[in-house]
């Protein structure tokens, strides 16, 4: 059915504003037997309550993506073509009998997008896959049109070079992340001093602490991520007095130049580096659901995923990253401070496990020349 298909619907989020209202009218559903969400036993679909439920989820999600539709000529007729899209899905869910419904919901909360409660009703369940449909149709959008991971920005991997980067990359880590090679995963080891990792990480909390860093609000409705990120430039690093930031960026920056040396990918390196926190706890976790960086290569430009991370010395606070081989054994690398993890952003799934103290790291994303 439409809306088991749409529910596989990448869901990534950025930030934005509600900029239109729903445009599908309310229709009586095909099955009269659906549960509303004030009376399970009603006849009616309660298409009043999918579309408020619906309207709060559309806001969400433009409220990460307005921006970077807008970066193309015509995006409000494709948003507006988007949400027909998502409508139709999400009351396609209105129509299912309950054997169907239990299975769309089952799927939902395997996934984390939404808590037992959320999922109650038939109209819950229609706005939850109206939601995931509507992000991946405007994500693919943004990918499409606009400049939505950087491309615009990016430059040939060469002109990052750097002595420091050259140092950290060997041929094993190359024969790694060569493409259809391996299980596309590498470790590195002291990238950064464990004085280097404290200025940094010093730097990067006080940036947070001005809230410079925001929570991605649509994925984090959906139970997918909860941390804070920010895009940084080694650049306004520099000029804004954030020496140690700077340097990280710049060594990530640096490292696709090294990698691309195994042949077979030429790699380009985009102006920003995103900065996030797992601002975790024992009472609240912090986490980011499995996923891929590059789910749809043809959209999406992401090649080379290369994170560093600044975790103090005797780090157990969790938010190990685990990351599935290609014969699906599952691997978790703890984020220890100055270690470097880079992977086949295509090819590999990999998620955040709960952190239950703040566990910060820098990520570059290194996309196709």
């Amino acid at each position: 059915v439409m809306a088991a298909s749409a529910y596989h619907s990448t869901a990534r989020c950025v930030d934005r504003d509600a900029a239109w209202r729903l445009r599908s009218p309310c229709r009586p559903c095909a099955s009269s037997n659906v549960p509303s969400a004030s009376d399970s036993s009603s006849n009616t679909c309660g298409s009043s309550d999918f579309s408020s439920l619906a309207a709060a989820a559309k806001a969400r999600v433009l409220a990460g993506l307005t921006a970077s539709l807008r970066s193309a000529d015509g995006w409000e007729a494709r948003a507006s073509s988007a949400e027909e899209f998502a409508a139709a899905t999400g009351r396609a869910v209105l129509g299912l009998g309950p054997a169907e419904l239990a299975a769309v919901r089952e799927k939902l909360l395997s996934d984390g997008v939404r808590r037992q409660e959320e999922l109650a009703s038939a109209e819950q369940l229609a706005a939850a896959v109206f939601e995931r449909a509507l992000s991946g149709k405007l994500i693919e959008e943004a990918q499409q049109s606009g400049d939505y991971w950087g491309g615009a920005s990016a430059v040939p991997a060469a002109q990052c070079r750097w002595r420091r980067a050259s140092q950290l990359i060997t041929d094993g880590v190359r024969s790694a992340l060569r493409p259809s090679h391996g299980d596309g995963i590498a470790v590195v080891d002291g990238a950064l001093s464990p004085a280097e990792v404290a200025a940094a990480r010093s730097e990067l909390l006080a940036m947070d602490g001005s809230a410079r860093l925001s929570e991605v609000r649509h994925q984090a409705a959906q139970g997918v991520r909860n941390d804070r990120i920010g895009w940084l430039s080694a650049d306004q690093l520099e000029a804004s007095g954030s020496r140690a930031l700077s340097l990280a960026v710049r060594l990530l920056r640096a490292l696709p130049a090294e990698v691309q040396e195994a042949g077979g990918w030429p790699l380009a390196v985009p102006l920003p580096v995103q900065a996030a926190v797992y601002d975790g706890s024992r009472a609240h976790a912090a986490f980011y659901k499995p996923h891929l960086d590059c789910k749809e290569p043809a959209s999406n430009p992401r090649r080379l995923t290369a994170i560093l991370y600044l975790q103090p010395p005797g780090w157990d606070g969790g938010g190990e990253l685990r990351a599935w081989r290609r014969d699906g054994e599952a691997v978790e690398i703890a984020p220890l401070g100055g270690r470097l993890v880079l992977f086949r952003a295509c090819d590999v799934l990999h998620e955040v496990r709960p952190a239950f103290a703040t566990r910060c790291a820098l990520t570059l994303w290194a996309v196709t020349a």
